[in-house]
């Protein structure tokens, strides 16, 4: 009966430490996704007013997760459409499809739900502009490694234009 005893206190760790171990091995830090959307930019064709268009979007980013609380990531985006905004002199800026680079993190502080903040450049012929930008994210998972993701942003370019992003993300998880 001792025997048992001391068997059953020896191999709980064990058995729990496997259990631990299975689940680690399961986490792939690796994702690519693809991203649809929308963003809202103040602007008129004549820019004389502030009215607000909606610009359809497309983006590709990669992103390295440390474990499941933390990770770092790239992403780009084409604005599929050309548009005026105004720099802080009130001069018009004209957007011909320009393209974004934005490194950012990603904190998730509850399974699923991410918030991530990041900067870099937007690259257009005309000008380019620098980017900052943050937003929220919902995970969720499918088919073992996909995910699909609805996310809302704020994004600031060069540092006088306020735009509010809405996409639809898919993703693709690999590697261990």
């Amino acid at each position: 009966m001792m025997l048992k005893r001391i068997i059953f206190i020896l191999a709980f760790p064990i058995i729990g430490m496997s259990a631990y171990a299975q689940e680690a091995e399961s986490f792939r830090h690796h994702q690519i996704i693809a991203t649809i959307g929308h963003i809202a930019v103040p602007s008129s064709e004549d820019g004389s007013s502030n009215e607000f268009i909606a610009v359809p979007t497309w983006g590709l980013s990669y992103e390295y997760d440390f474990n499941e609380i933390i990770g770092l990531g790239l992403k780009s985006d084409i604005e599929l459409s050309n548009y005026q905004i105004r720099d802080n002199e009130e001069e018009i800026i004209v957007r011909e499809y320009p393209i974004s680079l934005v490194a950012f993190v990603k904190v998730i502080p509850v399974a699923g739900f991410g918030i991530y903040a990041g900067g870099g450049l937007e690259f257009a012929s005309e000008e380019n502009l620098s980017v900052f930008n943050f937003g929220l994210s919902y995970d969720i998972d499918f088919l073992e490694r996909w995910v699909l993701a609805p996310e809302i942003g704020y994004e600031l370019k060069g540092g006088h234009t306020s735009i509010f992003t809405v996409g639809l993300s898919v993703g693709l998880r690999f590697g261990k």
